[in-house]
């Protein structure tokens, strides 16, 4: 979200694909409705929130499916869906890491 001119990022988006996260149903249910891999819905949804995301890859193919989040425009009903996976809960530990 743009506020003061400030983009927030997310840091980690995709959540290392941590097992306790991509294997909830609505995400496995909005990539086949829209054609696209889980990885493409949690792409979207970020920046459909206004949060700016740099994902990293080296294979091609990843690469390719990265740009196809900046195409998938969701439903506000398939965002709202996906906002109420919100568990309060880190995926990733930055615990050593100099992060803000």
């Amino acid at each position: 979200m743009l506020i003061y001119l400030v983009l927030i990022e997310a840091f980690s988006s995709l959540a290392r694909f941590e097992p306790a996260l991509i294997q909830e149903p609505i995400l496995t249910t909005l990539a086949k409705k829209n054609n696209v891999t889980i990885a493409v819905i949690l792409l979207s949804w970020a920046m459909s929130q206004g949060v700016g995301v740099i994902p990293k890859s080296s294979i091609p193919t990843q690469l390719t499916e990265n740009f196809e989040a900046t195409k998938l425009v969701l439903k506000e009903e398939e965002i709202e869906s996906l906002r109420k996976l919100n568990r309060n809960k880190n995926y990733i530990d930055c615990a050593g890491w100099r992060v803000l």
